[in-house]
């Protein structure tokens, strides 16, 4: 009779063979892994171990199960994001699929407190929340909402049904508080049930979580932007400007820093 270590040897075995088989190309994406009879049959091993290392594997993300057909080796054709700093920017990647649905618009009369910090909102203030999701191909790939201060409800409702999904200066129409700067937090995090519902995930699959803040010339957050995407179907592109160096002139103080310590 087998004991527990000998158990971990042989799980871990196939755990192994198996991440060594897609790494090195002999999986390659799509393609089903032995059955679980095979596998139980070349390691000599239990169902139950097997299932075990296929759970781990599908864990680490490189593998999906189907039920009734198997485990396969995950795929990987990204929507290409590509964070630009002029959405016009011709080397911008767009997918001519994508299709942008809005769910919602509303006053969320309990914003979450992150968003009541970032508003600047007062407690107990709602927020107008524009909540929508994106397709591709059919399939719901994004989910995006944005919260906006209530006092500015009328021409925000008003832009958020026709604005471009690249353009936050086409969702805050009023001028007095176009947009001048954003910045993006990027957080990757296994989904909640309602997003892995929503998102189709299979098991082991997680998100990223994308926060924008977009604020005015005073200063001001005037909008709070959140996108949760599937992990597993995603590439983000970041590209920044760098600014030249200036050359130092005469009203340049140079600060020397000796490094000699003899």
């Amino acid at each position: 009779m087998r004991n527990s270590r000998e158990d971990r040897v042989r799980y871990m075995a196939i755990v192994d063979d198996i991440r060594v088989d897609i790494k090195s190309g002999r999986l390659n994406e799509g393609d089903r892994i032995p059955s679980q009879s095979q596998l139980m049959a070349r390691y000599t091993v239990t169902r139950q171990t097997v299932q075990k290392a296929v759970a781990a594997l599908v864990a680490e993300g490189l593998l999906i199960t189907r039920v009734g057909a198997g485990a396969y080796v995950r795929g990987f054709n990204p929507i290409v994001r590509h964070n630009l700093v002029s959405p016009d920017d011709p080397h911008a990647v767009h997918t001519n699929s994508d299709t942008e649905t809005t769910l919602d618009v509303d006053l969320d009369l309990s914003p979450p407190p992150t968003v009541v910090a970032a508003l600047s909102l007062n407690n107990g203030d709602p927020a107008l929340r524009h909540h929508r999701r994106v397709t591709t191909d059919g399939r719901t790939v994004r989910l995006a909402t944005s919260w906006y201060p209530h006092d500015r409800g009328a021409s925000v409702v008003g832009s958020c049904a026709f604005a471009d999904r690249h353009a936050a200066d086409g969702r805050n129409a009023d001028r007095r508080h176009q947009p001048v700067r954003s910045r993006e937090t990027v957080r990757c995090r296994m989904p909640d049930t309602a997003e892995r519902d929503a998102l189709s995930l299979s098991p082991g699959t997680p998100v990223a979580e994308i926060t924008r803040h977009t604020y005015d010339e005073a200063g001001r957050c005037i909008e709070v932007h959140e996108i949760v995407l599937d992990g597993s179907a995603h590439l983000l592109v970041y590209e920044l400007p760098l600014e030249p160096l200036r050359e130092p002139t005469s009203d340049t103080q140079t600060v020397g820093v000796n490094c000699d310590r003899g």
